[in-house]
């Protein structure tokens, strides 16, 4: 409250003025404009959705299980936003030569949070987590968090109570449990077919590539599946646009066998815009790689005569109907919604206009 009501009004007051006077139009139509461009789309893109996507939402449910029973809150004076805050108007101060009272004050708590290397405070009324910035954060050559060695963001204040398990490989997180067990070659075949998250699997799949190699994949899988058949799709260039052009697009081979008494099917192909491996289970009634990997586009029963084109982004599927089934599709009842059905291979890709 202190800093919020002294530092905050003083600062507005004392720089706001020298500022305006001495810079107004020109900081205004020239840096305003290109730092809010440039910076803002670059650090925005690059900074904001790694550290929101993986940092943040691995802190807040680990760190949420943890606190359930306390209100806790946020501390502003020892978080990221102060540190912002700090560089911009240091930068000000010492770029253009400002002089103010607020000066030795601002650079004193310049100085203080900076030597105090505080990430960020959580507290409540009976507890208070105050974390250091990481010892190292390792990264790829995309700028992608990524560690095959071991955590990917080496916390400095990691306790037992605070371990956070920081592991990621091309910039997907992926659990201590499974890390370690690929790492030791102890992760089996029915973790994998156990594991219901397709990403999760792609993942531990491309943890394995980057230890082993592509030729180890066939040796995990030929225990128990056999090629069985295979299928291309292949595109015209003007379709590939956003993609990583690779010799995989539209490449499906379908596998079948057995665990534990069990007939099982998988279809392996990859993602478009990443060129990551997946392998999709489907029902092993399937004896072709076009109609097995077709067989995960669902629709209802009433409207498959009323498709018009289909769109695929991951295991997301877009569906534009004709006039008659968006007309049928307003009148369908939850029954009928949830009657779904597949489609024939040949009529799945004829209409697949757009997969990423």
């Amino acid at each position: 409250s202190q800093l919020d009501s002294q530092l905050d009004s003083q600062l507005r007051s004392q720089l706001g003025s020298q500022l305006g006077s001495q810079l107004g139009s020109q900081l205004g139509s020239q840096l305003g404009s290109q730092l809010d461009s440039q910076l803002g789309s670059q650090l925005y893109s690059q900074l904001g959705s790694q550290l929101d996507s993986q940092l943040d939402s691995q802190l807040r449910s680990q760190l949420d299980s943890q606190l359930k029973e306390y209100n806790n809150d946020y501390l502003f004076t020892a978080s990221i936003y102060s540190n912002v805050y700090s560089a911009y108007y240091n930068f000000l101060q010492k770029e253009f030569n400002l002089s103010a009272e607020i000066n030795v004050m601002l650079n004193s708590w310049s100085e203080l949070y900076e030597n105090s290397n505080v990430y960020s405070a959580i507290f409540s009324e009976l507890i208070c987590i105050v974390s250091k910035y990481p010892k190292k954060i390792h990264v790829d050559e995309n700028n992608l968090l990524h560690n095959i060695n071991e955590k990917a963001i080496d916390w400095s204040c990691s306790t037992e109570i605070t371990n956070w398990d920081c592991y990621y490989v091309r910039g997907r997180n992926i659990s201590k449990e499974n890390f370690d067990k690929i790492k030791t070659k102890k992760y089996t075949i029915e973790d994998f077919f156990n594991e219901s998250n397709e990403e999760i699997k792609s993942v531990c799949l491309q943890l394995m590539i980057e230890l082993n190699g592509d030729s180890y994949i066939a040796e995990f899988f030929k225990s128990v599946l056999k090629e069985f058949d295979n299928y291309v799709d292949k595109k015209d260039s003007k379709f590939l646009e956003g993609t990583t052009k690779g010799m995989n697009i539209g490449v499906y081979t379908l596998f079948k066998g057995s665990l534990n008494d069990y007939n099982i099917a998988y279809v392996r192909c990859y993602c478009p815009s990443t060129d990551r491996l997946f392998y999709l289970g489907v029902e092993p009634i399937h004896n072709n790689a076009k109609d097995a990997i077709a067989s995960l586009y669902t629709v209802p029963s009433k409207l498959k005569p009323h498709i018009k084109s289909i769109s695929r982004q991951g295991e997301r599927f877009a569906t534009i109907f004709d006039n008659d089934g968006i007309k049928l599709a307003k009148s369908l009842s939850k029954e009928d919604l949830g009657n779904l059905v597949s489609i024939g291979g040949n009529d799945y890709f004829s209409k697949i206009s757009y997969e990423y």
